[in-house]
Parts: C-alpha cells; structure tokens; sequence
C-alpha cells in the first residue's frame, strides 16, 4: 500500500477504518460475537495490517459531558483511526473492510452528524448503552465521507449484536451468534472467498461460548504475510468488562486487565507493542 497517498490516508482517518482497510491482503480483521450459556456475553477481534505501524489503546474516562468512560484502539496515533473499543454500559464495536465499495442505501434519509465525521465514533461509546442506540443513530446519520468499503460489527451486554453498513443494517438476538469478516454480511456478497468465516463459525457452534473459545477463534484465524498479518487479538467479556489482549499473536501469554482498572488509572495512550510492561493488570 502506498501509506503517503494523503487524500486515502484522511478518508481512512475521517472514518476511522485503519488496518482493516489497508492489509495488502484485503482480507484482514475476523470479528464474532456470542452469548455463553449463562448469559454471559462475549466478543472477540483479530487486527490485521502492516506490521511496523504503531497501534494504541486508548482509555478516555467519564467526564462532565460524557455519560459512559470508555477505551479505544487506534492505528498510527492515539487520537486518529478509532480501530474499535468498548465503554461502561458494555458496548462494543468494531469494523470490517469490504472488499468492494458499495452505495449508501437511503441516502436522502442520512444527515452529517453535527459534531463531524471524525467526533462520530467517539460519541458513540461516550454516550450510546445499547445496539439499538448505534443502529437508530446510523439510521439519522452517516459520514460525508468515506464508509462505502466497511461494515461494523456491534454488540452490548444484553445480547443484541447488529451489523451496520453501506447497505444498510441488520440485528441478530442474543440467542444468535455473529461472525463478521470481509464481505457484505448484508448482502452475503463474496462470503465464498472467505476462509476465515466458516472456520470462526464452526468452532462457535461446536463449543460454548466463553474465553477459551473465543481465543481459540482468534488463534485459528489469525493470518501471517509478507510484511503484513495479525497484530493483535483482543477478547471482551462484556457482561464484566474484563480484557484480554494477545499483540503479536502471543496467544500463551494473555495480557489481561478491565475496563475499570484501566479507568482507574486515568486519561493514558498506551501503545499496544508495549503492553507487557504498561498495561495496567487485574487478576
């Protein structure tokens, strides 16, 4: 990828896609997210791209104009490329690059969101408590720009996971799971070509949903290229907030923390290839 094309840089910024949309690949980043029989509700993430950019995990906690404190992941900088992240309510997304451009559906319906392209998905996590809240703001507005080659994969604690893109939206129940890679999982365009997807789906359905198999997801499609592959996995309970962070595709050595002790610690950017000695830790 040419990373000095600045006009494809800004799109990538202004939508926050990052290292999904520039794996030379064009098949990077594996997203699921499942209910364990107890309720319990879990989700998990591979990141694929080049693997000599910096990547950050950001925590932002509640403030005066925020209901819910929250962390973020970025490519490049702390503050630019929101990857995905997760907030107190127990809301998470994050996103998949498609491997076409598609249209907005309905475009006359969507309005620029007032605080601007780049504010959206910060607000979201600030503010948002549910699926239901990220689909019906996706349903009044979109980005000016950007957006037409990824879909987003949302999910809450209650269950309710959704996918969100171009195409338009779709919401699964709790008693569903949701495996997202690159194609339009609203129009099933391209699913064939995915090797990724049938493996994350079979291994859900064979065993319950919970850390062991959900890091074993990650583990099995995890990819490797020349200069490029997964650069960290991320695992989420988010009936718990708790964490567990794999860079480097260290699945043996699970860096875990949540999202309270990460909060508790304040306002910090910690770079991901770092986190073995700064991440802030619970048992």
């Amino acid at each position: 990828m040419n990373f000095a094309m600045r006009h494809y840089a800004r799109l990538v910024t202004a939508v926050l896609l990052t290292s999904c949309l520039i794996s030379p690949s064009a098949t990077a980043c594996t997203i699921l997210s499942a209910v364990a029989p107890d309720g319990q509700v879990w989700t998990g993430n591979n990141e694929d791209g080049p693997l000599d950019v910096p990547l950050y995990l950001n925590v932002f906690p509640r403030t005066d104009d925020t209901r819910f404190g929250y962390f973020t992941f970025t490519y490049d900088s702390p503050r630019a490329g929101i990857q995905g992240g997760m907030n107190e309510a127990g809301l998470t997304y994050d996103f998949n690059a498609l491997q076409q451009p598609y249209p907005l559906k309905d475009p006359a319906r969507r309005n620029p969101y007032p605080g601007g392209d780049d504010a959206i998905l910060g607000h979201l996590l600030a503010s948002a408590s549910t699926t239901g809240e990220v689909v019906r703001f996706f349903e009044n507005y979109w980005f000016t720009e950007g957006f037409e080659r990824a879909q987003m994969h949302v999910a809450d604690k209650h269950g309710t996971l959704a996918i969100i893109s171009p195409s338009g939206s779709q919401v699964f129940t709790r008693e569903e799971t949701l495996v997202t890679t690159n194609f339009n999982a609203i129009t099933g365009n391209n699913g064939s070509r995915c090797w990724r997807h049938p493996v994350a789906t079979r291994l859900l359905a064979e065993s319950e949903a919970g850390l062991a198999t959900i890091t074993e997801v990650c583990r099995r499609t995890a990819q490797n290229g020349d200069g490029w592959g997964t650069l960290y996995s991320n695992v989420q309970n988010l009936t718990t907030s708790e964490i567990w962070i794999y860079p480097g595709q260290k699945f043996d050595q699970p860096l875990k923390t949540t999202l309270s002790t990460l909060i508790t610690a304040g306002r910090q950017s910690y770079r991901i290839q770092d986190l073995a000695t700064t991440l802030p830790r619970s048992e």
